[in-house]
């Protein structure tokens, strides 16, 4: 039986929601094509933490590169934030401008984001992301991951 409604290809992205005495902050995904190890390596880090002070429409305060995506926490940088996807689409280009053509793989279409409802679900959210490399055998604990940084905390 058919469904009415087509899938999607890409998420919504919704507007983050303000909420009383929270902060807004959004944990993002963005992933390349094909999956290939191509952006955990010294240049790559060098470049994406260059292009995110450029690209400070939304403050990046925790990241973790992995061999095929990025996943980041970050906070608005202007009020009213500015459309996540669009922010992701610039620092992509900016990333770009510094590492220069890379033919083996291109930016996959947008981002994944979701909104982080609170402490605990921030708590949880980092933990996965800083756990991301242990579980598929990259290192054998966070602490070892070379391309991950914390520049700023959220204060709850």
């Amino acid at each position: 039986m058919n469904s009415p409604f087509q899938p999607r290809k890409q998420p919504p992205h919704l507007p983050p929601l303000p909420r009383h005495n929270t902060p807004i902050v959004l944990f993002v995904t963005i992933t390349i094509q094909p999956r290939v190890n191509a952006l955990a390596n010294d240049m790559f880090h060098h470049a994406f933490l260059r292009a995110v002070d450029e690209a400070d429409a939304w403050r990046v305060f925790l990241h973790v590169i992995l061999p095929d995506h990025i996943h980041l926490f970050a906070v608005p940088g202007t009020h009213p934030p500015y459309p996540i996807k669009k922010w992701a689409e610039f620092l992509k280009k900016r990333v770009g401008i510094k590492i220069g053509p890379h033919p083996q793989w291109h930016w996959q279409p947008g981002c994944w984001d979701t909104q982080i409802r609170n402490r605990e679900h921030y708590e949880e959210k980092t933990s996965y992301v800083r756990m991301n490399p242990v579980r598929a055998g990259l290192c054998a604990s966070p602490d070892e991951w070379k391309w991950r940084g914390e520049k700023e905390w959220v204060v709850w």
